[in-house]
């Protein structure tokens, strides 16, 4: 896998697209903290509640609570999951120089049970390999890391299947992948860090004014904001083509068995 010609290949698609990938991933962006960001201050509001409860009301309420901040919590990761394989399938399209809309970002909704049941497989194996010790972990977590890019190209294909796809994809690869990953630090840990100024009032009591609190909520989604935006399809169409490179490798070694694959 040559990491300089995915990311060659990655520019030149999106330079000679006609799609505005660049306001559509922000549009894609804010829709999904349009949905986060009300779920995960409900689950704060819950968990302050808890902590202000004390006594007998506390034994009554504690489990109501945990529950439904649970539920909120699964709830909301798993819509975002999907939401976020609808960007798969916009990336997917740039890959491959073909038109792309606001429509594509739906695509894991309209085939909504089959892709709940394949994220459902995919973090079950995932934690159960982290059971053994983390490197089991993330070996499995790249073994299954192109079934959402299976089933994308063919709809057809069972949650099952797609991970059987993508376990023969990156049989031999999955270092390759990972090295790919580590070359975008550049993007990653920015990302982190934008990601956890929420936290810097746990660190710093002086900063625990609600205001200041807010104002770093704020300016960390804002900051989120801008730099996906700038880097965010560059990054996504680049995974996309080592999927197709990984599909084009093992498709010179023997057909599929799952059907029809788009050359």
């Amino acid at each position: 896998m040559n990491y300089g010609e995915l990311k060659r290949a990655s520019r030149a698609c999106l330079d000679g697209s006609s799609t505005a990938y660049a306001r559509l991933t922000l549009l894609f962006l804010l829709c999904l903290f349009a949905f986060t960001i009300p779920c995960d201050t409900v689950a704060w509001l819950l968990n302050a509640q808890l902590a202000r409860l004390s006594g007998l009301s506390a034994m009554a309420g504690r489990n109501r609570i945990v529950l439904w901040s649970l539920v909120i919590s699964v709830a909301s990761s798993l819509a975002a999951s999907l939401w976020q394989i609808g960007y798969q399938a916009f990336a997917l399209r740039l890959s491959r120089k073909e038109e792309a809309s606001f429509r594509t970002f739906l695509t894991a909704f309209h085939q909504f049970d089959q892709f709940l049941l394949l994220l459902l497989l995919q973090g079950v194996l995932i934690f159960l390999w982290s059971l053994l010790f983390m490197i089991p972990g993330i070996v499995a977590a790249y073994r299954y890391r192109m079934a959402a890019f299976a089933m994308l190209d063919n709809p057809s294909l069972s949650a099952t299947d797609a991970l059987s796809v993508s376990k023969r994809l990156t049989y031999g690869h999955k270092l390759e992948l990972f090295f790919l990953d580590l070359s975008f630090l550049w993007y990653t840990l920015p990302l982190a860090f934008f990601s956890s100024l929420v936290l810097l009032p746990d660190f710093f009591p002086a900063l625990s004014d609600a205001a200041c609190q807010l104002a770093l909520y704020v300016g960390s989604v804002v900051l989120l904001l801008v730099w996906q935006r700038i880097f965010a399809p560059f990054v996504s169409v680049t995974m996309a083509h080592a999927y197709g490179w990984l599909l084009h490798f093992d498709r010179s070694r023997r057909p599929s068995v799952f059907g029809h694959w788009p050359e």
